[in-house]
């Protein structure tokens, strides 16, 4: 203070010298009234400037003299007493803060007590680190009281209670609450636990990042230590393979599917950061895995062959799985099925061979049966076609069976090629039982129904291939061939109803390469006849299906041309070439309606080759048609073609052998 007092007095004397000096210079440069008026102020300044200099060293005594008599005091004799006042009157706000919380007791105990139990019994880790802060606040108060020392107690109990709950259902609470509840568990273990950690701040700070600090130096009366929530956790697995397991049951993948999903949601602890001795993902895998093997070892031979493949093949996902989770198969312990796997391969193809041709067998006489009897309708598709059922229950069978051995190409090669001879076995049982009913219905004896059932043969045959095709094993070579199998269902459906029809045109065909072909109206009476059948067929056929049925029939109708001239009483007249000409115009107009211009003309190139080839009696340029015509379909019958070249307009014995001789 005295400091400051001397130099305000210096500041004010160098300020009044300086008013001095300024005074006089500016008497001597200005004589006017202005100067004289300034000069007058000045001065006032000056007066009042020494009264604050006066006033200014009075205060400066006065405050020298205080810290005089501050100096002379004497010591205080009774601070001792003084602190125990003090520390009485803390002790007083102490006991009226205590008796302040004894008093709100009984309201926190039945909140806290009552929130602990509906998160037990809701499993939840939800506000677990302020229940945790509320009850440790609570801890000063169990000496006051026996009453709310045991209700403490209780809390302490029910608490340990709800962190093991978590740790036993710690798969779930992950699933709904995320990591972040087992780094709360963690967090309260290491807290009352200080021997789990060394106690640095290191340590210690790792939990607090993840879940903040509950605060508190009591221990609460718990067993939460680190071996003890392994060892809760340790139970749950056994506890779960209990639960979801039954030996006295039938078992299958889906039974298994726990132990992927729980190892799934626990690995999401590993991202935690928590003390590596915490980590229980690891812990996890390895005793999964144990209980899984002693489970396998101790129920194999009780498996029959469809649960033992159905949990191989789920074996080999769940080793992909761990991969995945980066754990490799050494490391999670003993091979499940080691050495027994080929023996559960063996048993399980087996039973399937068995059942599938069983299943298959039956189902292709429920068919044969359904289609000789006929007793309604067939059964309508989406569009209004006409459709097997028992297709669509064969493709069921198959699809049930092969779409879990995918994964294990040893077992579906197998298992498909028995599909396949099933499936074989299966066409020939329906077209047995169609070429029954065609000489039937070509002697007239036949039910009713006969081509819409065809029809439903043909379609089904289609929709099958269609459905096969969507399989991801479709490029599999048997099935692929039982695609050819029911493709030829179609094929041999269509050629039924093709026979049958021909056999309606048959009066009319008869005519052909005879003296009345001439006069009668053949092509016009088979073209009339087609008109009729397909108009009616097109509204129950698959337009694939019927379209393969009309370049058939078309196939079918040219080739009457070749068969007829190997009948003995045929005769191929020079006239009679104008006719085929004009048959082929009329055919090629007929079904252009329902065939594409490249389908038509592909299908019309056999009866080219036959005009062609009866068209010219010299055998240098017969030979080189017939050269061409041979090339092009190998698998023509020659012995059908030499009689063609024998009755043909030119022809002969001679001119039929010089020409096949140079082919």
């Amino acid at each position: 203070m005295k400091y400051f007092i001397s130099g305000l007095l210096v500041y004010f004397s160098a300020f009044l010298s300086r008013g001095v000096i300024y005074a006089k210079l500016f008497g001597f440069l200005m004589q006017n009234e202005a100067l004289q008026s300034l000069i007058r102020e000045t001065e006032i300044i000056k007066t009042t400037l020494s009264k604050i200099k006066s006033h200014t060293k009075q205060a400066k005594d006065s405050v020298e003299s205080i810290g005089k008599d501050l100096v002379s005091l004497e010591s205080f004799k009774n601070d001792g007493l003084v602190r125990v006042s003090a520390t009485a009157q803390m002790n007083i706000e102490k006991t009226r803060q205590l008796l302040g919380e004894v008093k709100t007791f009984g309201k926190k105990y039945s909140k806290l007590i009552k929130e602990i139990k509906n998160r037990t019994e809701s499993a939840s880790a939800a506000s677990l680190l302020s229940l945790y802060k509320e009850i440790k606040g609570l801890l000063g108060l169990k000496t006051t009281t026996p009453e709310i020392s045991e209700k403490i107690s209780i809390l302490e109990k029910n608490f340990e209670i709800l962190i093991l709950t978590i740790i036993d259902a710690l798969p779930e609470i992950i699933e709904t609450e995320g990591a972040v509840s087992y780094a709360k568990a963690v967090k309260i273990s290491i807290e009352e636990s200080p021997n789990e950690l060394d106690g640095t701040k290191d340590n210690r700070s790792i939990i607090e990042e993840n879940t903040g600090s509950a605060g508190g130096k009591d221990v609460l009366s718990c067993n939460i230590d680190r071996n003890r929530i392994f060892e809760v956790f340790l139970d749950s697995v056994v506890r779960r393979f209990t639960e979801n397991l039954h030996n006295t049951n039938l078992i299958g993948k889906d039974d298994l599917s726990f132990i992927l999903s729980d190892l799934v949601r626990l690995k999401e602890t590993d991202g935690l950061a928590i003390p590596s001795k915490y980590k229980i993902f690891s812990f996890a895998t390895i005793q999964y895995h144990r209980m899984l093997y002693e489970y396998l070892e101790a129920n194999t031979d009780k498996f029959d062959p469809n649960e033992s493949i159905g949990i191989l093949l789920w074996c080999k996902k769940y080793y992909a799985e761990m991969e995945k989770m980066g754990r490799m198969k050494s490391a999670l312990g003993p091979v499940l099925f080691a050495g027994r796997e080929g023996d559960l391969v063996d048993k399980y193809i087996s039973a399937a061979q068995e059942k599938l041709s069983e299943w298959i067998h039956n189902l292709a006489n429920m068919e044969s049966k359904r289609f000789q009897e006929r007793k309604k309708a067939p059964d309508l598709d989406g569009d209004s076609k006409f459709i097997s059922i028992g297709f669509m229950d064969l493709l069921h069978i198959i699809r049930q069976q092969l779409e879990p051995m995918h994964v294990h190409p040893g077992i579906f090669k197998r298992v498909s090629a028995h599909i396949l001879k099933c499936v074989e076995e299966f066409r020939e049982i329906l077209m047995e039982a169609v070429i029954t009913e065609l000489d039937l219905v070509l002697k007239d004896k036949a039910h009713n129904g006969f081509e819409e059932y065809c029809i439903a043969l043909s379609n089904s045959g289609l929709k099958f291939m269609d459905c096969l095709h969507t399989l991801p094993f479709y490029n599999d070579p048997n099935m692929q061939s039982i695609s050819k199998v029911f493709y030829a269902c179609m094929e041999q459906s269509n050629d039924a109803l093709i026979r049958n029809i021909l056999y309606v045109v048959s009066p009319a065909t008869e005519n052909i390469f005879t003296e009345k072909w001439i006069s009668e109206p053949v092509t016009q009476t088979i073209i009339s006849t087609y008109a009729d059948y397909l108009t009616d067929y097109k509204e129950s056929m698959i337009d694939y299906t019927f379209t393969s049925f009309v370049s058939a029939l078309l196939d079918s109708t040219i080739e009457l041309y070749f068969d007829r001239l190997t009948k003995k009483r045929t005769v191929y007249r020079k006239e009679h070439l104008s006719i085929i000409t004009m048959d082929r115009k009329k055919y090629r107009e007929f079904f252009s309606k329902y065939l594409s211009k490249n389908s038509l003309k592909e299908s019309l190139r056999r009866m080219d080759y036959f005009i062609s080839i009866t068209s010219s009696d010299n055998i240098s340029l017969c030979t080189s048609e017939v050269k061409l015509y041979l090339k092009d379909f190998p698998d023509c019958s020659k012995e059908a073609l030499i009689k063609i070249l024998r009755k043909m307009p030119g022809g002969s014995k001679e001119f039929s052998k010089e020409v096949m001789s140079r082919i």
